[in-house]
Order: structure tokens, then sequence, then C-alpha cells
């Protein structure tokens, strides 16, 4: 008898829900969570992520639920939770592990298991292997079978969806990967590629991530070093971008639009092999410098400016991931704002597309609006909002104290009329 798949996707935050919404296209499914007002919010048409609007999500063809036991008449469950990093930055594979539990009380014989976050390679098939055997009683690769496809969604380029991101794609033997790709192939309009193992996929997708760290830590170092020589990294940046084979990367504290936890993943999977990786463990510690390099040029700045810098208003403005997305998943703001409260600095925030509730979780602190925002002594500019792209220098003014100082991270403003008016302005 053929396979006909009945779609549940568990895990409905950043990545859950567009993967939900993207297959709601092709199949009616079941979208699960343990957060009751998360699901309460989408049954009324709210994400809080922002991605989606009201009448998109009234409209899907998505029945969202927090009981587990709703899930027992489906059989391709897609499982989209998170894979953070804990305060000492070890990988925290809790949330993988509880939805492993979770599908436990419902999986039936027959059923496919899709895992699609990051995880070191072997997870998929130890982990969550043993997990959801304990859990159901049922024997993997015999009573139900797993897959693996990483996700690839690129927080704030709605051009670059799910449905047109190349994608790969693994099982543990042939016919459920064949199930798994029509599935697939049925949903996402770019190219999807079966890889020769689950091993593989999650390989490669580690292998993504840390490169794209480690490219991120070169352009941090560099920065760095031209600081030290007062040349703008953003503009050497620019001008190295004219060759053709050169590739870009913005220096900063996120690094950009990926999951920083993987190289974690990758190098604590090393360490158990044997092996003490150095390449990639040396981008980490680049990359974890960047929030005491932005603190101390903060306090450098003050200074010039005769500012004080205890008691000093400092707003941190763009809180997120990427520019226009309101992800804040991963974020290394925590040893920012740590750096800053140490030197005596009093902290606001701004973000015009960060969920307010996710911030206050994330950073201990609700943003404020922006006709909110007490007059600072020092404006932190970490992403390139385009709301912020579209200030003009009254705007600008308008956010400070005679004399404050401007730190643009992202290299978008325009320092020379702000220097005009008696403004400091530095960027990265």
């Amino acid at each position: 008898m053929a396979f006909e798949p009945q779609l549940s996707v568990i895990g409905l935050g950043y990545g859950g829900l567009p993967i939900a919404m993207a297959f709601s296209k092709k199949w009616p499914l079941k979208g699960f969570d343990l957060d009751r007002n998360r699901i309460n919010q989408l049954q009324e048409g709210f994400d809080r992520t922002g991605q989606y609007e009201s009448d998109q999500l009234l409209g899907a063809r998505i029945h969202f639920t927090a009981e587990a036991k709703q899930l027992r008449d489906c059989n391709f469950h897609l499982v989209a939770v998170p894979t953070p990093l804990n305060e000492e930055d070890q990988p925290d594979l809790s949330p993988l592990v509880s939805a492993c539990k979770t599908i436990g009380t419902f999986l039936s014989r027959g059923d496919i298991v899709v895992f699609l976050a990051t995880v070191a390679p072997g997870t998929t098939e130890d982990l969550c292997l043993y997990t959801l055997e304990q859990a159901s009683g049922l024997i993997g690769g015999v009573d139900f079978k797993l897959a693996y496809s990483p996700n690839r969604i690129d927080p704030g380029n709605r051009e670059q969806s799910l449905l047109h991101t190349p994608r790969l794609v693994a099982a543990e033997d042939e016919a459920t990967l064949a199930t798994v790709l029509k599935v697939f192939r049925s949903v996402v309009q770019a190219e999807v590629t079966p890889v020769g193992s689950i091993l593989v996929a999650e390989a490669a997708k580690v292998l993504e991530v840390t490169q794209e760290d480690l490219n991120h830590a070169l352009m941090n170092e560099m920065a760095i070093i031209l600081d030290k020589m007062d040349i703008s990294g953003h503009e050497v940046i620019q001008a190295a971008a004219t060759n053709p084979s050169f590739r870009s990367y913005v220096p900063g504290l996120t690094g950009g639009r990926y999951n920083a936890a993987a190289p974690y993943y990758l190098s604590q999977k090393a360490l158990t092999l044997g092996y003490t990786p150095q390449v990639i463990l040396a981008g980490r510690r680049v990359n974890d410098h960047m929030s005491n390099f932005i603190a101390a040029k903060v306090v450098k700045e003050l200074v010039r400016a005769n500012q004080p810098v205890l008691g000093a208003k400092v707003t941190l403005m763009g809180l997120t991931l990427a520019a226009d997305s309101s992800d804040i998943r991963h974020t290394k703001l925590k040893n920012l704002i740590r750096e800053l409260q140490e030197f005596g600095m009093d902290l606001q925030f701004h973000d015009p597309h960060a969920d307010p509730h996710a911030v206050k979780e994330a950073l201990g602190m609700l943003p404020r609006k922006f006709e909110d925002l007490a007059l600072a002594n020092a404006l932190v500019v970490l992403v390139p909002h385009q709301e912020y792209r579209e200030f003009g220098l009254e705007e600008w003014l308008g956010l400070m104290e005679p004399q404050g100082v401007v730190l643009d991270l992202a290299g978008f403003i325009d320092p020379k009329p702000l220097i005009s008016r008696g403004h400091r302005c530095w960027n990265l």
C-alpha cells in the first residue's frame, strides 16, 4: 500500500512556523507547540515573530494545537525545535529530547520522523533514536523510520524563503528517502538533493555554518586591526568586494544570519573523538571577543567626547539577528550588555521588529518605543533595519544629548552631518 503522508510539525517558533506554512500550501497538517499561549495567538491569527500576517495564518491549512494526542493520526512528523547553547556555550539539546519524548507518546508503526535542526553529526541516529524508542516502546528502523533535512531559512530575507532555498535530504534507507524526497519536492521549488546518509547531511549543515562563522571571524579580526589604524572596516570590505572572487561578510556581534551554536556542536563532537579543533575554536574566540572590543570602544568614544562613562545613558538599537528580521535567537548581546553594565552604564533598547516579550526573555529588559527613549550619551546601532536607514539627520540628533556619540556597527550612517553638529561617529 502506498504511503499517504499525514503531516505534523513539532515546534512552531522562528524555524518551525515557516515549515508549517510552506507545507500547508500542499498538505493540510497539524502544527504542535508546547507553548499554549503561542498556539492561542496563532489560532487567532497573530504571529509574535512577525513573519506572517493575520490573513496568512487564518487562511493556512494548519490545525494549531498544544495537545500531543491530536497528532496520533499523523504519520510524517517534521521536528523543528531549536538547538541553542546554554550559558556556558555548551549545546543544549533539551528541546530536542523533549520533542522526542512527546513524539514517543503518539508514535505509531510506519511513521517517519524528519529532524530539521542543526546538530552534531550522529545526534539523529543516536540521541534522537534512543529517546524515541524509550518513549514509544517501538524499534527504530523496524517500526518507524528516521530522516534528516536541515533548515536553511535565512532570517530577514523574504526573497529567499523556504520554498526557494536548495535543500538536503537524507534517510536511514532508500524507501524512506524516496518518500521524504517526494514530500519535500512537492513543496520546495528549489533543488532538493538526496545525500548518502543522515550523518553526511548533519555534517554538511554544521560545515556550512562553521565556514560562515570562520569567515565572520576573519572580518571581525580584520576590523579590529583596521580600527587601530583608524580605517573603517566596512569601507575596506566594500573596496575588496570590487574583486568578483571576494565574498563579503559584515563584521559585528552576531556575525550575520546563522546559528552560532553549530561551531560549538562540531567542536564538542571532535573532542569526544579525541581531537581538539584549532581553527574552529580560534574563530569562535575572535567572534566572542567582539563584545569586549565594542564595549571598550563605547568607553573610549564617550571619554573622547567629554561624556560621562559612569551613569552614561546608552541606547542599543537593532537587537535581532539580521536587518528587518524579528529573530533574536543565538544573540550575543548578553555579553555586550554585561560589559557595558560593568562600566556602570544605564542601558535602554530599541528594535522595530523584535517581539518585546522575546527581548525581555533573552536580554532581561523590555525594549522601548521610539517616542519613549530617553536622550542618550551614546547610540550603539547594531543592525541596519530599514527604519533606521530612512532616518534623517534630525531623527539621529533627536535621540542624543548634545555632543553624544554614535557607534555604527552596521556601517550605513553618513558620519559627516553628525560630526558637523558636534557629535562623534565611529563605525566598525
